[in-house]
C-alpha cells in the first residue's frame, strides 16, 4: 500500500511540473507512465547531463584522434569455448590493436549550461575526477588489458565563457551575446583541476 501511495504522490508531482512545461493537449497524449518519466528525466542529474527523454545533452563529445605517431597491429587467436574451458580451434578471429605504451590521443569535450553547485555539475566534476585518477576502458577484451585510457590532467585544459546567468541589464545581455560568439576576452583558460573545484562549489 505504502509503493501505491508513493507512486501515486510522485504521478501528482509529475503533472503539477508538467503543467509548467507541456500543454495540456500534450499532457493528455502521455500515458501516467510517460509523463512520470519525463518527470524523473528533468529531475535525475544523469539525464540532464547525458540526455534522457525530453532532455537534451548537456556535453557534445568529439572524435578522439591519436597524435605523434602510433602502429595499428593485428593479432589472431582462437576463442576459448564456454562449456569445456578450452580452444575451440574452429572459432577464430582477429583483433587489431595499438600496442601499449605512450600513445596519446586527444578529444574535445563541450559542456553547455552545466552550472557550478548543481548536481548535473556535480556529477560532471566526479566523472572527470575518475577519469583522471582511475581511467576508463574502451572496446573489447577489457579484462585482457585492452583500451585502457586515462586523462592526463597537465595536458588538459578548460576554456570557459564569461557567462552571467542572470543578466538584467541590456548591456550584460550584450556581452552574454559576445562570449556565445566566443570572442578572446570573453574567454577564460584554466587548469582541468580548478575547472573541477568550479563545478563543485
Amino acid at each position: 500500500l505504502h509503493k501505491v501511495e508513493q507512486a501515486s504522490t510522485i504521478h501528482k508531482q509529475a503533472k503539477e511540473w508538467l503543467k509548467q512545461v507541456y500543454t495540456h493537449r500534450q499532457i493528455e497524449e502521455l500515458t501516467p507512465a510517460d509523463q512520470v518519466n519525463l518527470y524523473l528525466s528533468y529531475h535525475c542529474p544523469v539525464c540532464r547531463l547525458f540526455g534522457g527523454r525530453g532532455i537534451a545533452s548537456k556535453l557534445l563529445i568529439h572524435d578522439t584522434i591519436p597524435t605523434g605517431e602510433w602502429t595499428l597491429k593485428t593479432y589472431t587467436s582462437t576463442a576459448i569455448s564456454r562449456k569445456t574451458r578450452t580452444a575451440d580451434h574452429r572459432k577464430l578471429y582477429t583483433i587489431e590493436y595499438i600496442p601499449p605504451g605512450r600513445v596519446e590521443y586527444q578529444t574535445k569535450i563541450i559542456a553547455d549550461n552545466v552550472l557550478p553547485g548543481q548536481p548535473d555539475a556535480k556529477l560532471l566534476a566526479n566523472i572527470l575526477n575518475y577519469l583522471i585518477e582511475k581511467g576508463l576502458q574502451v572496446g573489447g577484451l577489457k579484462t585482457r588489458g585492452y583500451g585502457h585510457l586515462k586523462v592526463v590532467h597537465e595536458k588538459s585544459n578548460v576554456r570557459t565563457l564569461k557567462i552571467n546567468p542572470n543578466p538584467q541589464s541590456l548591456e550584460e545581455q550584450v556581452q552574454n551575446i559576445k562570449a556565445l560568439l566566443q570572442k578572446p576576452e570573453n574567454i577564460l583558460e584554466t587548469t582541468i583541476q580548478n575547472y573541477i573545484e568550479t563545478l563543485l562549489k
